[in-house]
């Protein structure tokens, strides 16, 4: 399981840019050869990388680690460019609210992440991101 969310937040991060070069690529015929990001291919990236298994972000289960990957999954399908409705549809039957609530919190962490005066791993009056304790 994900032991700190910075780790999850840099991952995320990463993700995107790739994801983003990719649309970008193929959009303006740069590599034919690339296809876009499954949505498969996006939750299995966030499941290795997290240890959650895929069939626990398709689940009803709602413990922190598991709704932080979800949350992270409903933002990179949405920057994959997938609507709320299709999002929803592959991350278990979730309603849009809830896919536009989670892709709001992954962003909000990485505002909090991406914040100059934040150091690696805290927050703004140096709280830990860490998913592991009672937040």
């Amino acid at each position: 399981m994900v032991k700190d969310l910075t780790d999850l937040v840099k991952f995320v991060i990463d993700l995107e840019e790739e994801i983003r070069w990719r649309n970008q690529a193929i959009s303006s015929g740069e590599n034919a050869l690339n296809k876009p990001f499954s949505e498969y291919e996006i939750l299995v990236r966030l499941s290795d990388f997290s240890g959650v298994p895929t069939e626990d972000l398709v689940s009803p289960k709602r413990t922190q680690d598991i709704c932080d990957v979800r949350n992270a999954g409903y933002y990179l399908l949405g920057v994959r460019g997938l609507v709320l409705k299709k999002i929803g549809a592959t991350l278990g039957g979730r309603d849009h609210s809830t896919v536009i609530h989670g892709r709001n919190v992954m962003r909000d962490y990485i505002k909090i992440y991406s914040s100059p005066e934040i150091t690696e791993g805290t927050g703004p009056q140096g709280d830990s991101y860490s998913t592991t304790g009672n937040e």
